[in-house]
């Protein structure tokens, strides 16, 4: 008796992993029934091409956000779930989303995508850029209101400098506001901006 109840659960644990990697490689393909391939590999080429950002404003997000770069799709869901320290959105996810939400260069069909085929998208993305990548590219893109479309007329906007010769407090208002624009506008929310900016400086200092 034992002996077959032995076999059975075996037998069902089989099947199950079988359907679980079925599901799982579905999942990984769905993309190409979700957006033109063309587009996709445009953005990919986009985003290789996109001009870097100075080598000690990414150092700043790697103090203020530790592991920002390194983490992928499963990592960042580890960190929500085991950890209640703030994290910003994984950067591929968030190129992933404004590309087809805000752009909608990367639709198909109407009226959008579900959460699953934008699953499908991101871990494309992902496979194919670096985290370091899809930021840099989405922080040159980002709408930044009134100081205009990325991180180079932001800084010349708010501090009439270019990005590479902003200090570290300037670069912290910077990643601040690209937190929100609206929500993060140091004119109109002097004390929200502030309050936010000396969060991301006392993570500085915690890790000095």
């Amino acid at each position: 008796m034992i002996k077959i109840l032995i076999k059975s659960f075996l037998w069902i644990l089989t099947i199950g992993l079988i359907l679980a990697l079925a599901a799982f490689l579905w999942l990984k393909s769905l993309w190409k029934e979700a957006i033109r391939e063309d587009d996709l590999n445009s953005l990919i080429t986009e985003v290789q091409n996109s001009d870097p950002l100075p080598p000690d404003f990414l150092e700043t997000v790697e103090k203020v956000y530790p592991g920002f770069f390194e983490k992928n799709a499963f990592g960042y869901a580890l960190h929500a779930f085991f950890s209640d320290e703030e994290q910003e959105i994984c950067p591929c996810l968030r190129l992933t989303r404004t590309q087809a939400f805000t752009k909608k260069r990367l639709y198909k069909r109407s009226p959008g995508m579900t959460n699953i085929e934008e699953s499908s998208i991101y871990w494309e993305v992902e496979k194919r850029l670096d985290q370091k990548a899809c930021f840099t590219f989405y922080v040159r893109q980002m709408d930044f209101y009134r100081h205009g479309i990325g991180f180079d007329a932001a800084s010349r906007s708010l501090f009439h400098l270019p990005l590479e010769d902003l200090n570290q407090r300037q670069q912290l208002e910077l990643l601040v506001l690209a937190k929100h624009p609206v929500v993060f506008d140091k004119t109109r929310h002097p004390a929200v901006f502030e309050k936010e900016v000396q969060k991301l400086e006392s993570r500085l200092g915690s890790r000095d």
